[in-house]
């Protein structure tokens, strides 16, 4: 049974059925322009970055030290949501996006973005965030990477 958090005023959409115009850019790979799209693993929702190849919408999410990477997945589209530091071992905001839960934990997972370098490039890529496990982002970048300075995704009114 795939889970569908809460909305609260945010829309998801298929990936592959929006205009780029739709979406607010969210931080940037070797992909080019990323986006805050999600993922179905295992049954579960996993939030990740989302970006365009040619006409198709991708999104790669990472799980279990990997990166999986799907064209059947949704993204969230443009308003309703503004992104915050997330403090050092501070609990995750009430007001952030709720994506889905770990297909292994279960547990809630909401997204963040943190950096990531490569080839002395520094990239801002989009991730997810464990309810019980607040002390870093999990990027999909060359398998999974974890950022511990980062930015969590909170709706905005």
């Amino acid at each position: 049974n795939l889970t569908s958090p809460p909305s609260y005023g945010i829309t998801w959409a298929l990936g592959n059925s929006v205009n780029p115009s739709q979406l607010e850019p969210a931080g940037e790979d070797k992909n080019g322009i990323l986006y805050v799209a999600r993922t179905e693993v295992n049954g579960e929702w996993v939030p990740g970055k989302g970006y365009y190849r040619g006409r198709t919408f991708y999104a790669s999410v990472a799980f279990m030290g990997k990166e999986i990477e799907s064209a059947d997945c949704s993204v969230l589209l443009r308003g309703g949501t503004k992104w915050i530091a997330q403090q050092k071992n501070r609990e995750i905001p009430n007001d952030a996006v709720f994506a889905g839960n770990d297909p292994r934990t279960h547990e809630k997972t909401y997204i963040c973005r943190g950096f990531a370098i490569e080839e002395g490039r520094t990239w801002l890529i989009v991730g997810k965030v464990l309810e019980n496990y607040k002390i870093a982002c999990r990027l999909p970048f060359n398998g999974e990477t974890s950022a511990f300075s980062f930015e969590v995704l909170v709706y905005y009114y």
